[in-house]
């Protein structure tokens, strides 16, 4: 019996030291997920400088900065175009390709797809991809299609699957450069060549050329000045700012260091139909470079940036009403400057 009792002691002990055994370590702790980008409120201003593009967010009533999102470009290419919303952007590269670009928070804007063009084969030519720019209401990436044969035409991709099959959108005017063309409230396509436009002249020594061209559902799509007796390279030395409300516009001096109209705004109030067209002065000419120039949301002022400073200025008001803000950041604004709408 001595031997059943042995093992059965021997059997309590190994129970005894394995209960006694320290528990196993603990798993190691989840890495902390990536935190998601949200938005950043404010202006958005799509800035060049030596070091590349920056969409910069600044404070609509003291015009500091509330973030900056570099571009990570691939090379030095060419401008990107940026969806309202921010969470997008794109552009040609110099290599036969459109690029997307999404922010991500910490980083700025990241290569995230690309689309390249379609190159030749026995039976078809090779089709050439550009000007890409964002559908306001759709939100889909727009870009122009340029076959070896046949006619131009519009492709639309969606930015968050950019290898999907892109969508054909219709015929494109063959000979349209790429800033005439765009797209109404709608989200419709709109293309504005030079000779669509339409024209309203007052003449005399200081006379003047108001052009306009409207969409298919009468929104604006471009209103332009010239002056007769100060012909600027062919061009409207004026051209649309804002609308302030129907047959009512901003128009913006776009030829800074000339004639002494650095900054000049003119209010425009044109009827088509009864063909009358006047302006006045809405803000004088600046003393200093004027960097960028946009609406108020209450269109009742606008936000002007200087090289020195940033002001606020009452539409109508003579320049001394004008509110400086507390910003000390315009001249790390750059050269080049877009207002994102």
């Amino acid at each position: 019996m001595r031997p059943r009792f042995l093992a059965l002691g021997l059997a309590l002990l190994a129970v005894t030291a394995c209960s006694s055994s320290p528990p196993p370590p603990p798993p190691p702790p989840a890495p902390s997920p990536t935190p998601e980008w949200t938005k950043p409120e404010g202006l958005a201003l799509l800035t060049k400088s030596d070091t590349g593009y920056t969409l910069r967010v600044s404070d609509w009533a003291t015009g500091a900065r509330v973030d900056d999102l570099p571009f990570h470009l691939t090379d030095g290419g060419f401008k990107p175009a940026v969806r309202s919303d921010l969470r997008y952007a794109a552009r040609r590269n110099g290599y036969a390709t459109i690029e997307v670009y999404e922010p991500r928070a910490g980083a700025g804007y990241v290569l995230t797809g690309t689309v390249k063009d379609q190159e030749a084969t026995l039976g078809g030519g090779k089709i050439d991809l550009d000007d890409p720019r964002f559908n306001p209401v759709t939100g889909r990436l727009w870009v122009t299609a340029r076959p070896t044969k046949g006619d131009s035409y519009y492709l639309s991709i969606d930015p968050a699957k950019p290898a999907a099959e892109p969508r054909r959108e219709g015929a494109r005017i063959s000979s349209l450069r790429p800033w005439e063309w765009g797209f109404d409230s709608l989200g419709a396509v709109v293309e504005t060549p030079e000779w669509t436009k339409k024209e309203l002249t007052v003449g005399g020594k200081a006379g003047y050329t108001f052009k306009y061209a409207l969409t298919k559902s009468g929104e604006l799509a471009y209103a332009g000045l010239t002056f007769t007796a100060h012909p600027t390279y062919g061009r409207d030395a004026y051209q649309l700012l804002a609308e302030v409300a129907p047959g009512e516009v901003l128009l913006q001096h776009i030829y800074p260091n000339t004639m002494g109209e650095e900054g000049a705004l003119l209010r425009v109030n044109f009827d088509a139909d009864a063909k009358t067209v006047r302006y006045r002065t809405a803000i004088p000419a600046s003393a200093d470079r004027v960097v960028f120039q946009t609406l108020y949301p209450d269109k009742r002022s606008v936000l002007v940036a200087t090289g020195p400073a940033w002001f606020r200025v009452p539409l109508g008001g003579d320049g001394n009403q004008s509110e400086r803000l507390p910003s000390t950041r315009s001249r790390e604004v750059g050269e080049e400057v877009e207002v994102i709408k």
